[in-house]
């Protein structure tokens, strides 16, 4: 019949209730092992100070690669469009549109292109009309999208129109994956 196996029971070697290095956890440790309390306090101040650091230099205004300033809008860090905003409907623009804008004009400009002017449709509240420079064609834009996967749709539809030579009034990149021109 197996003997159950007890606390002192020799496993492999070892001895349960033991640490691997023969230090047994049920004595008090002396005062050359532990860590220094100085050094756990330095620590915290040093953790302290940067923690500090970045609140503040949040609140800073900082500029992006394109030169313009960025300004906190609710909370959120917000860049501000540089690029002319055409309004159909009247009216002030939400702070999610501008933001919207200003991203579409920043991935625009990593993908080589200038945004001309923007147009907010006057039936259309969920959407946004790009106008690339040196372009005929506008892009229908939805505002729930990703500014980035919009733009990269927008430049492989160009690359294709200047494939296949076709010379759209629009193209309506508002569906993900997909384009249709007209």
């Amino acid at each position: 019949m197996s003997r159950g196996r007890g606390v002192g029971d020799n496993y492999g070697g070892y001895q349960v209730g033991r640490a691997i290095g023969g230090r047994d956890y049920d004595k008090p440790e002396t005062e050359g092992s532990r860590k220094p309390e100085s050094r756990l306090l330095v620590g915290r101040l040093i953790w302290a100070i940067v923690v500090m650091a970045v609140i503040v230099a949040g609140g800073a205004i900082l500029v992006d690669v394109l030169g313009r300033d960025r300004v906190e809008a609710n909370g959120l860090d917000m860049i501000e469009p540089t690029v002319e905003i055409v309004n159909d409907g009247g009216g002030e623009l939400s702070s999610r549109v501008r933001l919207l804008i200003a991203r579409l004009e920043q991935e625009a400009h990593d993908y080589g292109l200038r945004i001309e002017r923007v147009v907010i449709p006057i039936d259309r509240q969920r959407q946004v009309n790009v106008h690339i420079l040196g372009r005929e064609e506008y892009y229908r834009v939805l505002i729930d999208r990703s500014p980035a996967e919009s733009m990269e749709d927008i430049a492989r539809v160009m690359r294709f129109l200047d494939r296949e030579e076709i010379q759209p009034i629009y193209v309506d990149v508002r569906v993900p994956g997909r384009a249709f021109y007209y």
